[in-house]
């Protein structure tokens, strides 16, 4: 396995100080650990335990993907396709079809459930009728190559540290897709977790977490993902290999798996108390601050956490002015994050601050307020909402609804930009990490 330097890692202080990651962090280095770093961000080999243990910091951290390998997996791996009334899209040889009891016997099912049980269940039950080490979960509405499967198992095969991984899902802006940065999949990050349209796994990491939950019809994928990152496995995303997907042919249609994948959200919240679902409060202060007309409120929520993070990273020896370009641009995707909440969610409120704005003329909320709602999939961010409302009570659960104000940092975000640490595991390459 090489590395491939993320686009976004930063270096300083002659390679001694790296910035970048999901969220940012700042890595100091020594002179001979910036030496090896340098070697393997420009795609060296990986030539002993010490040049093992750095590039799996630069991987955890986000600051270096892997690159993609060469060829397909060689050895093998199985692939369960579950299915509900229609056969698979894809072509796919030798795949287990499981028919999660449609009322016309789906043509090809290796394996029939007497009733429907939902999509977790028939993924269980695939995993439970193949045998090989690698299994590619892959939906009945998703185009994907053999090939394609091929290269995430074999990127699977390369990292032992990885529990699954998962392509880009096409068209660009559906809301399957999860953008053109590969990263590791986790709650807080960039890429907080990726769907099962189409998923390849380690069997021995799924089942040392349970598998699938079968209790929930929706959201199934995001709860395996975080139960496996709790478990300090990892899960990668590599948009670089992809997927097409089927989307619903009408908008109603779209409508309403927006709102049936936003009732997810009270249900993982339950399952998963220290997961970020909401951004935090001063980003959504700094919003609806702005929102209300005060730019200078709006700027000093925000620079209040960035100034800290400024201030550490000048210590490390970034210059003062380059520090603060960094934490301003850090600061970019969580505010749009707060931003794109409160549309799906408080609607209303930003429609009160929108009348106050154009009873009182107030230019700056008005401009405010059109940079927030100019989104193009709005409504389908308003139905996704919609479903968060309804699924919530249902879970008696009202976190989503709520700034995280005790919730991790959002991806992005920039109080988690700090010093690398060095793993209890790997003490004797102090001399190497300088925390």
């Amino acid at each position: 396995m090489n590395l491939v330097r993320d686009r976004h890692t930063l270096s300083y202080a002659g390679g001694r100080v790296l910035v970048g990651g999901s969220p940012k962090r700042l890595l100091r280095l020594t002179d001979r650990g910036a030496l090896r770093a340098r070697a393997l961000l420009a795609g060296g080999d990986i030539t002993d335990a010490v040049d093992a243990a750095l590039a799996r910091r630069l991987l955890d951290a986000g600051l270096a993907h892997p690159s993609l390998p060469p060829a397909p997996h060689r050895a093998g791996f199985d692939i369960v396709v579950p299915a509900f009334g229609e056969p698979p899209l894809a072509s796919l040889p030798d795949a287990v079809i499981v028919d999660d009891g449609s009322p016309e016997p789906v043509a090809g099912a290796a394996v029939r459930l007497p009733v429907n049980r939902g999509p977790a269940a028939a993924r269980n039950a695939g995993l439970a009728a193949t045998s090989a080490p690698i299994v590619a979960f892959v939906d009945t509405d998703v185009d994907v190559s053999l090939d394609t499967i091929g290269r995430l198992a074999a990127m699977l095969d390369d990292d032992p540290a990885l529990a699954a991984i998962a392509p880009r899902v096409l068209p660009a802006g559906c809301r399957l897709d999860l953008g053109d940065q590969q990263g590791v999949v986790r709650p807080g990050t960039r890429t907080p977790y990726v769907p099962s349209t189409v998923l390849v796994v380690r069997r021995s990491a799924v089942a040392a977490v349970g598998g699938f939950d079968e209790s929930l019809r929706v959201g199934e994928d995001v709860d395996l993902v975080w139960r496996l990152a709790a478990a300090g496995l990892t899960v990668r995303y590599v948009p670089e290999l992809t997927a097409v997907h089927r989307e619903p042919p009408t908008r109603v249609a779209r409508l309403n798996r927006s709102r049936r994948y936003g009732t997810s959200a009270g249900p993982l919240a339950r399952r998963h108390p220290d997961a970020p679902l909401s951004p935090r409060v001063p980003t959504v202060a700094a919003v609806l601050l702005a929102a209300a007309g005060r730019p200078a409120l709006a700027f000093t929520a925000l620079a209040g956490p960035a100034l800290p993070a400024v201030r550490r990273m000048h210590a490390a020896g970034i210059p003062a002015e380059q520090a603060a370009g960094i934490a301003t641009a850090a600061t970019l995707v969580p505010t749009a994050n707060a931003a794109r909440w409160l549309v799906q969610l408080w609607s209303p409120v930003l429609g009160l601050l929108a009348v106050r704005a154009v009873r009182r003329r107030n230019a700056a909320a008005l401009l405010a307020l059109g940079v927030t709602l100019i989104r193009r999939d709005l409504v389908d961010d308003i139905a996704y909402g919609a479903g968060v409302w309804t699924g919530c009570p249902r879970a008696r659960s009202l976190r989503p609804l709520l700034p995280g104000r005790f919730s991790p940092p959002r991806p992005g975000g920039l109080s988690m930009i700090r010093h690398g640490s060095v793993p209890p595991s790997t003490n004797r390459l102090v001399s190497f990490f300088r925390p």
